[in-house]
């Protein structure tokens, strides 16, 4: 009896050691450019997934992470009291001056060469909140949506990142890839708050930028007399002037912060400049309102058609002009119940 427990105590050790062998996968080919190398590992964590969500409480997932070698040499940077050598994402800058890598954990470290050694830069330190990177001139001249650095398996996306000359990191530092010059640019802070009448735009990505590239625009909010009021809320990043210019969301036709495209934005506003050359931006004079536009949402098969704000009858007639040129017919969705004001329909094609 003792012999078949030490067996099975040894066929249970060996067992551990394959899993704990397998939790680390083989690593993908390195990139190198100048001095610099970056190498990815792969790795398997808990999925985190719920028994009752995916059917496998002990779910595994593989994720990568990436090492920054310098001439051979790991780098290893301190964050606060934070010691680096590993991060969640690492891409070579396209268009910075000389070979220079971008790369975050819970911050954001800007490493190039200078002085023929390593240079590290702490361009956001770690926080609470997800790293970070917004491209604000990427489509046409302006911001492409923020894309969030997060644990996930990266090993096959490409290794040099490229899309403009502004890079948004952590909102709250703008890089300026051509110099590698870099711009603290924080709207919420107590100061800048009280400037602009407690519009808060401090969890709000860049929804555009000035013709002359040297404002960001956001959408900022507050509360008073139990509503939400927004304005547009302009930071320029090389001077940290902070403006803000209040709308009126009814006339401007603004139901929500989505609604706030480059598109709307300069249908509803108009860029000018001092004398000394400072772009400023104000509402358009004498502009007449357009209508209110319906909005699809979702994807086929899918969608849904959402009429807000407006009133019961055109809500009715909608649903007759759906019925008469699409042939829609009362349907269900499975599982749900009829909300108030919805209509589910079916319609072919």
């Amino acid at each position: 009896m003792k012999t078949s427990v030490r067996r099975v105590k040894h066929a249970f050790v060996a067992l551990a050691l394959v899993a704990i062998t397998a939790a680390y996968g083989a690593d993908v080919p390195s990139v190198s450019v100048g001095p610099f190398e970056i190498a990815a590992r792969l790795r398997q964590i808990s999925s985190g997934a719920f028994p009752n969500i995916s059917g496998n409480p002990f779910g595994r997932m593989t994720v990568s992470d990436f090492e920054v070698r310098y001439r051979g040499t790991p780098v290893k940077l301190s964050d606060g009291n934070a010691q680096v050598s590993r991060f969640s994402e690492a891409k070579f800058l396209e268009g910075a001056p000389r070979p220079t890598i971008l790369a975050s954990e819970a911050g954001t470290y800007l490493i190039s060469e200078q002085n023929g050694q390593v240079s590290v830069e702490v361009l956001a330190p770690a926080s609470t909140d997800i790293a970070s990177w917004q491209w604000l001139d990427a489509d046409n001249g302006q911001p492409a949506p923020p894309r969030a650095i997060t644990v996930r398996d990266a090993s096959a996306e490409p290794r040099t990142e490229r899309g403009g000359r502004l890079l948004l990191l952590n909102r709250r530092v703008v890089l300026d890839v051509a110099t590698l010059k870099h711009y603290p640019v924080i709207v919420n802070t107590s100061e800048n708050l009280r400037k602009i009448g407690d519009y808060n735009a401090g969890n709000e990505p860049v929804r555009a930028m000035s013709p002359g590239r040297t404002q960001l625009l956001y959408v900022g909010n507050r509360y008073e007399n139990a509503r939400f009021e927004y304005a547009l809320v302009a930071a320029e990043y090389a001077t940290g002037l902070v403006y803000a210019v209040p709308f009126d969301r009814n006339a401007l036709r603004f139901e929500s912060v989505w609604d706030a495209t480059p598109g709307w934005i300069a249908r509803n506003f108009e860029w000018t400049q001092d004398k000394n050359g400072v772009e400023r931006i104000q509402l358009r004079k004498n502009f007449k309102p357009v209508p209110w536009q319906g909005k699809l949402r979702g994807t086929h098969p899918q969608m849904e058609y959402v009429l807000y704000p407006t009133q019961p009858q055109a809500f009715d007639e909608f649903y007759g002009y759906m019925q008469r040129v699409f042939a829609a017919a009362p349907a269900a969705l499975p599982g749900s119940s009829q909300l108030p004001n919805t209509q589910v329909v079916s319609v072919e094609g």
